[in-house]
């Protein structure tokens, strides 16, 4: 977190701690708007015990839905936000709740999900996506494979992927 980020944690007195993603490196997926079409990839490049968690929902029917299978905070997540304060949810990665999350974004044509989303597996964080559903790229771990991640990038309609060597903080603000 740099000078500006630590004053205004101290000054607001905002908790920024939490897990961030982790690693020497970490695959860089660039992207261009996305739609519904993140929540229908994402069971593809994750197991079921992991959680999709939203920072900063942007839209009602979206949070009503989220509150619905929201689970009790599995892993503390370091906020991309730190004022205002933002809702959190976190949420199964189930096939089923993914499309019925997409279906949600379609029927009210809700453009921006949420501020910031994460995927994690209870322990640490496996994918990043600050700003998201806009054109900021997705940080996802690197310990999943190349070609896992790409096909997902794929699925996406990403418009690339790499392999960044960059400390996951150079990673993070990229």
């Amino acid at each position: 977190m740099g000078l500006l980020g630590r004053f205004l944690t101290w000054f607001l007195q905002v908790d920024a701690t939490g897990a961030r993603l982790e690693g020497s490196s970490c695959w860089i997926v660039s992207v261009s708007h996305i739609d519904v079409c993140f929540f229908r990839a994402l069971p593809q490049l994750f197991d079921e015990d992991t959680f999709l968690c939203f920072e900063g929902t942007t839209e009602r029917h979206f949070s009503k839905f989220l509150s619905a299978y929201a689970v009790p905070e599995p892993l503390k997540i370091s906020p991309g936000t730190l004022w205002p304060k933002s809702d959190w949810y976190h949420i199964p990665l189930h096939e089923k709740i993914m499309t019925e999350a997409a279906n949600i974004v379609e029927q009210y044509s809700v453009a921006i999900p949420s501020i910031h989303a994460y995927v994690h597996n209870g322990r640490q964080v496996l994918l990043e996506w600050h700003d998201a559903f806009g054109d900021d790229p997705i940080l996802i771990s690197e310990t999943l494979s190349e070609s896992a991640v790409a096909a997902f990038a794929e699925a996406i309609g990403a418009q690339g992927i790499e392999k960044s060597a960059l400390t996951t903080a150079e990673c993070s603000l990229k």
